[in-house]
């Protein structure tokens, strides 16, 4: 995807993400809320909290196969970005948004006034999401001026490896100050596709290239992989697990 069609269409984008998968939460949040106070056994062992909390889960979609059909069809590139950032951002947003049900949780348990507990989820969210936003940010412009004021492209090996190292770091700094990785290492990634990319050398450039297409063939193939072999019929691990999961909820 151009980096010119994701910025263009930031506010889309950014709308798409925040807004449409929160009211999604709350949406889907709700009704399995309303369900569950139909019956009595289920009423007196699923609060509130967890419902959000399923609400969350369940509403950051992937749309991996409308992507792959986007690219074979060679639809217009600004529908392809709004589509293709909304399906990146709004992982981010879920899992942030996890985290501040989950003090709300926390909170209420606590026996706070629901006002205070909101603001203490919300206070959360902003927390989270935006240390791990100017964790993503630093580090990517950091990672932008080494490569523009040093001689480190005289070295395409040692380039790509800062190049790599620097973001995997971004992942861990923000886990570190308990913020969340992913939201980090995106905006990581923006930042370094902005500004970094283009100071490093040709050799680096297709190295670089070719080194994170080739994590990302890993590991989707063995994402596949693995849900077909633990969900196969023959599988003592599905059977295992679906009968955990039965009996939890019957």
């Amino acid at each position: 995807m151009k980096r010119k069609h994701f910025f263009r269409n930031i506010g889309s984008i950014l709308m798409l993400a925040f807004l449409g998968t929160t009211i999604s939460c709350f949406v889907i949040g709700g009704v399995t809320f309303g369900i569950s106070r139909a019956s009595a056994r289920l009423a007196s062992i699923v609060s509130l909290s967890e419902c959000l909390l399923f609400g969350a889960f369940i509403s950051a979609t992937d749309p991996v196969t409308v992507l792959a059909i986007f690219s074979d069809l060679r639809v217009e590139p600004d529908l392809y970005a709004l589509v293709f950032g909304e399906s990146v951002l709004n992982d981010a947003v879920a899992i942030v948004l996890s985290e501040s049900i989950e003090t709300y949780g926390s909170a209420a348990a606590a026996g706070e006034t629901a006002a205070i507990s909101v603001l203490k989820a919300i206070g959360s969210f902003a927390g989270v999401f935006l240390g791990a936003i100017g964790i993503g940010c630093l580090l990517g412009c950091l990672t932008a001026l080494i490569t523009k004021f040093t001689q480190v492209r005289e070295h395409p090996l040692l380039e790509t490896s800062l190049f790599v190292l620097m973001s995997y770091s971004t992942f861990l700094a923000a886990e570190a100050v308990k913020s969340t990785g992913i939201v980090a290492v995106l905006f990581c990634g923006i930042c370094q596709a902005h500004y970094t990319y283009n100071n490093l050398s040709d050799e680096s450039k297709a190295t670089t290239m070719s080194f994170f297409g080739l994590l990302n063939f890993l590991a989707e193939n063995f994402t596949f992989v693995y849900i077909g072999s633990a969900c196969s019929p023959t599988a003592r691990t599905c059977g295992t697990r679906c009968s955990l999961w039965r009996d939890s909820w019957l």
